[in-house]
This record gives structure tokens, C-alpha cells and sequence, in this order.
């Protein structure tokens, strides 16, 4: 079985070097969304912990070698507990999220597309309505937010043995917010967005043999 770190990398390579690579380095790093803006080796305080997790508090930023947009979210203070976590614009580019009452909302892709319409979903190319997605301003509070635009999107990704294959949850993300060094996760409500759902399109997924980088191809099937 091949470790996470070399599936991750493998991830990084597609939805880096193939998927978004030009839109992903035209960004610069306080575009929410498509960078995760977060700092390495900072310690960040989880409020009310991740779900299924919820006695952990405390986190850090931490690089995937090769991993492009992925990164760690480890676990500190002694506790072996780690996440790979990706902006969430890179795959899903009219990801956005609006506070409730209040209006603001994070574009958290490169699109013109307003949060609140139906929209493409960029893995299948079907129609799926998908918003508007909503927070309570008790969320903001909590991360010592003024606006929507003070915090960082991040979604928890799943690796498989096969990378090619890789999820994300859309429908809860983490928020972070670099400024009170605090992150929440949070449950978007009525916004359609999957708990778990494709990275990359059934071009890449179906046919690995198709994408490639400059050293090999990218993938093999399942367990490569």
C-alpha cells in the first residue's frame, strides 16, 4: 500500500501541474480560496475541535512535499492526528460561501459566477444548484471575524490507495482565520455541496494513462 504522503503528492502533481496550474499561480496568496493561506509551524486553536475530534484544540500548518495546493493539518501537543487539506477553489471554482443576515460572501474561486446560482459541477460537467451556502455570524464571532473575508476555506481531503481518486468535503470545510490564528469547521447549510465528492474529472479519474508530467505518467489504476 503506498503511503499518503507519496498519494498526496501524486494529487498535487494532477490538481497543480494539469487541472489548475495556471490559475493557481496567477493568484496571489490572500486570494481566499485557490492558495491556502495559512502560515507553516503556527499553532492554531480549533474552536469546539473538528468533527469527531472534538477534545482536539490544536493544530499547525505543515508543507506536503510535492503536494502542490494540498497541505497538512496536524494535530500538536503530543496528539498523532493529522488531515490533508486543499483550497477548496482549486477543484470547484464558484465555491462560496455566505454568512447568514449578512451578506458577504467568499468567492472562493476564479469565476465570475454569483454564490446562490446553479452552477456547473466542475468534476461531472452536470447541472447541480448548489447554494446559497450559509454560516451564522456566530461562526465569524468565534473566529474573531469582522467579515467573511478575513477567513481561509479549506476542505478535508481523502486519499485512497489510488490518489487519482481522491474526495473532498464540500459541504463542511474549515475556516481559518490567520489573523487570531482560530479555525472552526463548519456544516454550510442548504447548499447541495457533497460531503464527499471527486477531485478530479472522469477524464482523469477513468482514464489515468491520459495525464501526464514531465517524468511519467500520472497514475496506473487502483494501488499503482
Amino acid at each position: 500500500m503506498r503511503g499518503v504522503e507519496e498519494g498526496v503528492a501524486e494529487c498535487g502533481a494532477v490538481g497543480y501541474g494539469v487541472k489548475h496550474d495556471a490559475d493557481y499561480d496567477k493568484h496571489d496568496a490572500g486570494e481566499v480560496g485557490c492558495r491556502a493561506n495559512v502560515e507553516y509551524g503556527i499553532e492554531f486553536e480549533a474552536i469546539e475541535g473538528l468533527f469527531g475530534f472534538e477534545d482536539v484544540r490544536y493544530y499547525t500548518f505543515a508543507e506536503l512535499a510535492g503536494g502542490g495546493p494540498f497541505r497538512w493539518l496536524q494535530a500538536t501537543r503530543g496528539v498523532k492526528l493529522a488531515f490533508v487539506v486543499a483550497p477548496p477553489g482549486i477543484f470547484w471554482p464558484s465555491y462560496s460561501i455566505t454568512v447568514a443576515a449578512v451578506g458577504s460572501h467568499i468567492a472562493a474561486g476564479v469565476s465570475d459566477a454569483a454564490a446562490g446560482l446553479a452552477v456547473d459541477d466542475p468534476v461531472d460537467a452536470n447541472p447541480r444548484a448548489v447554494g446559497p451556502a450559509t454560516i451564522g455570524a456566530d461562526v465569524l464571532s468565534s473566529l474573531g471575524a469582522t467579515s467573511v473575508s478575513d477567513l481561509t476555506p479549506l476542505i478535508i481531503v481523502t486519499v485512497p490507495d489510488d490518489p487519482l481518486l481522491a474526495t473532498g468535503n464540500f459541504a463542511a470545510p474549515v475556516l481559518v482565520n490567520p489573523k487570531t490564528r482560530k479555525l472552526r469547521q463548519v456544516i454550510l447549510h442548504d447548499s447541495g455541496y457533497p460531503i464527499s465528492h471527486p477531485l478530479f474529472p472522469d477524464s482523469i479519474r477513468l482514464f489515468p494513462g491520459s495525464v501526464s508530467r514531465p517524468g511519467g505518467t500520472i497514475g496506473g489504476g487502483p494501488g499503482c
